[in-house]
């Protein structure tokens, strides 16, 4: 069940970028790589481990706490990451 979430996931991470325009075809398939690995070795692990009971109520307090304080405001993370790999750019040699 984890594994098929998991393939649903990055399929539906893979045809938004593409139906929004948001990343070339090129970009897309690079992410559809990196997640299929990503997916590949969670699922080399996830059957050594048994599942625990966990208690998930902090989890969905964390999380809607998380989308309340984030609604809204628009995340200029690209700008971000362009600004750090050019100051990275500049200070690594």
């Amino acid at each position: 069940m984890a594994i098929s979430g998991g393939t649903g996931f990055i399929l539906a991470i893979a045809a938004s970028r593409l139906l929004l325009h948001a990343h070339s075809t090129a970009e897309v398939g690079v992410g559809l790589v990196i997640g299929t690995a990503a997916l590949t070795l969670f699922g080399l692990q996830y059957p050594r481990y048994r599942a625990k009971e966990m208690w998930l109520f902090p989890l969905f307090v964390a999380c809607g706490a998380l989308v309340t304080v984030l609604h809204g405001p628009e995340l200029r993370a690209e700008e971000f990451l362009r600004e750090m790999a050019g100051y990275l750019r500049i200070h690594s040699g």
